[in-house]
């Protein structure tokens, strides 16, 4: 188990003996060592697949000290796994080392953390099981919002088959970062809505469920109710990614009757705002919406009409800038602003010849328009309205993680571009 950045080993101690006592109930054993690295952070010893020679030089010896303590290697039974930084460290010593015929590791557990975002190790491709395992309270690079981007790999996992015993995506409720690690207080961090030791043993029941699934000496009965909890886990995680994946549809879906790069349905319904029509009125306007992925693109897209004898059709033009992620160290995976290119309200009028309800409406209703459809939704409305104990500081109002990521998500249209 890899700790997380700066966080001193020792405060994995607790974590690792209670996983282990979740597997002795199930009837296994199972043996933990956490390494200390340099300065606390790991990836200053595996700072890629390239060269992560150092960090696999600390786990080996700290494995040799367990080989001398009684414990008896087993390739096919040596799991790898990291917390927060240590996540990312596991992913790219796991890459670093998988060049024999047989993986280095039996599998990999990521706790507030992920594999590659695309590519050969992404969750889809991952050559060996991998367990997701993060919280609803991260306040860091783990928060729901980034977390489902490999939830949306896991569904598409789910499509063809059932990922839930090999590749779970799961988000603990009432959870924080630094639930993992008791003692250290990740800064940044969202305030935990459950006692450290119910954290503790919520985590430990995790990870050796998924465990022991993947143990041949697990009898059929313990092996069920392994299951049966991953599934459970995975049912509440997608209730709670649900209104992510809905919000970010509408930044760009893959409607390509405009643009081959797609189109985004926010700013075809920002148009229909813009244009202030009463209903009848609105009947008679079609919108169609060209994505552009590039900026240049957009700048030389130019909105456009067309007469119809019934009506008129109106071409707007979209795109989308994002929150720096580098290497995939962003936060939030949700677009910064949704640009559109629209034709004003007062062209519409004219071509249509009617007079709108509301003219000369400010670029603000259309950010007013983003948030409401968030405050809209119930899923969203149930994971920020959720009653707390009385003795837990009321938090969750100001920076909830559900609704903050439904609102920036998909629905921010901080700069609409308008187009007489």
């Amino acid at each position: 188990m890899l700790p997380g950045g700066k966080v001193p080993n020792e405060h994995y101690l607790a974590t690792g003996a209670a996983i282990q006592e979740a597997m002795a109930q199930k009837g296994s054993d199972l043996w933990v060592v956490i390494p200390s690295v340099f300065q606390n952070l790991c990836m200053i010893s595996c700072p890629g697949k390239f060269f992560c020679s150092p960090l696999h030089g600390v786990v080996e010896t700290a494995l040799s000290m367990a080989a001398r303590a009684g414990w008896q290697r087993d390739p096919q039974d040596l799991w790898l796994s990291g917390h927060s930084l240590g996540s990312t460290c596991a992913n790219m010593l796991f890459q670093a080392y998988n060049k024999g015929p047989s993986p280095p590791y039996a599998g990999l557990i990521v706790m507030g953390g992920y594999v590659d975002e695309a590519g050969e190790f992404d969750l889809i491709h991952y050559p060996v099981p991998v367990l997701s395992l993060n919280v609803e309270l991260d306040g860091g690079l783990a928060r729901p919002g980034k977390i489902s981007t490999w939830w949306r790999q896991f569904l598409t996992l789910r499509s063809s088959g059932d990922p839930v015993r090999s590749k779970p995506v799961i988000v603990l409720p009432q959870l924080n970062h630094s639930n993992f690690c008791p003692g250290f207080d990740v800064p940044g961090d969202l305030m935990a809505e459950v006692p450290q030791e119910e954290a503790t043993s919520v985590i430990a029941s995790s990870v050796s469920a998924f465990l022991v699934l993947h143990d041949s000496k697990t009898s059929s009965q313990i092996a069920q109710r392994a299951l049966e909890l991953l599934q459970q886990q995975v049912e509440w995680t997608e209730k709670l990614m649900t209104p992510y994946l809905k919000a970010q549809s509408w930044e760009r879906n893959e409607n390509h009757s405009v643009s081959s790069e797609g189109s985004s349905p926010f700013c075809a319904l920002a148009q229909r705002v813009l244009s202030g029509l009463q209903a009848e009125d609105e009947a008679k306007l079609e919108v169609l919406d060209g994505f552009h992925i590039s900026s240049p693109n957009l700048e030389h897209c130019h909105p456009n009409w067309t007469q119809a004898s019934q009506g008129l059709t109106v071409r707007s033009c979209s795109h989308t800038n994002y929150y720096p992620d580098l290497s995939n160290t962003g936060k939030i995976t949700a677009a910064l602003e949704i640009g559109c290119k629209m034709v004003s309200a007062t062209r519409i009028e004219e071509k249509l010849k009617v007079q709108a309800l509301e003219d000369h409406l400010p670029c603000k209703e259309m950010n007013k328009r983003a948030v409401q459809l968030a405050e809209e939704s119930d899923e969203a409305r149930t994971n920020c309205r959720r009653p707390q104990s009385p003795d837990q500081p009321q938090l969750r109002s100001t920076q909830d993680p559900a609704l903050e990521t439904v609102r920036s998500r998909s629905l921010q249209a901080r700069q609409v571009r308008l187009q007489p």
